[in-house]
């Protein structure tokens, strides 16, 4: 699978991994223009796509349903500023993989990108490493609640 991974969100979003991500070999792109989005998608089909909750331009519920018809296949991630339980379960419902809680961190995106959608079991140590890597208990908290609903 390619190692390209697809943020749609600002770029100042990603600011902190950039580095890392380049010395991983892994290529990215951040758009958040639905026209640049539906082609990247019909032209290259990113091991991740990476969404903000709450994006300036776009809905982001909305832009998911566009996605998910482009390819829906897709194995993507939704990412917020603030922990929000409701928030995370109508994300998940939706078809997203996880709900994490920015900042972006560089081991979770490097777990996840390899992972297939289809992926119902979570290995004891993918969900250590996740844990290991967060940044609050309050994330792992939400994602148990989302998990469990």
């Amino acid at each position: 699978m390619d190692k390209f991974v697809l943020f749609i969100s600002e770029l100042e979003d990603i600011s902190e991994i950039i580095d890392g991500l380049k010395s991983h070999g892994i290529q990215f792109q951040v758009s958040q223009d639905v026209g640049e989005i539906e082609a990247i998608l019909r032209k290259r089909k990113p091991s991740l796509i990476v969404l903000k909750d709450k994006l300036r331009k776009l809905k982001s519920e909305e832009l998911l349903t566009k996605i998910i018809t482009v390819d829906e296949s897709c194995f993507f991630v939704v990412f917020s500023d603030q922990a929000d339980v409701e928030q995370a379960k109508k994300f998940i419902d939706l078809g997203a993989w996880d709900f994490w809680i920015a900042p972006l961190h560089l081991e979770k995106i490097l777990i996840i990108k390899n992972m297939r959608k289809n992926s119902t079991k979570i290995s004891h140590q993918l969900l250590k490493s996740i844990t290991m890597s967060m940044k609050s208990k309050r994330e792992f908290q939400i994602l148990m609640e989302v998990r469990r609903s």
